[in-house]
């Protein structure tokens, strides 16, 4: 998956394979690297050690989190481009980039 240029959002961002990825996508040239997790103080320690990144608290069993987390990443970076979840946070889910169809939509 190509990184280079783009804003990626990492779920479970605080601790573990989260932590190491959000890591390895600021090497790999991402913008900007959103750490995410219902820990915010721990995702706040991980974004400080990344010049690119910003932490964020969300809670992905609860829809209006989720929402918020996108809402607040597209005011700051304009848009997110890539949301790479981790094992914990979705186990099946792979790295995806959403194209934006309709104001306030993504798929």
């Amino acid at each position: 998956m190509q990184v280079t240029g783009h804003t990626v959002v990492v779920t479970g961002g605080a601790s573990g394979i989260g932590a190491a990825l959000a890591r390895r996508l600021a090497q790999a040239g991402a913008a900007h690297v959103v750490v995410a997790d219902r820990d915010l103080a721990g995702a706040t320690a991980v974004a400080d050690q990344i010049p690119v990144a910003v932490a964020r608290h969300v809670d992905v069993g609860i829809e209006a989190s989720i929402v918020e987390l996108i809402e607040a990443t597209e005011r700051d970076q304009d848009r997110s481009s890539c949301s790479a979840p981790t094992p914990a946070s979705s186990p099946s889910a792979a790295p995806r980039c959403p194209t934006r169809r309709g104001a306030g939509s993504w798929t």
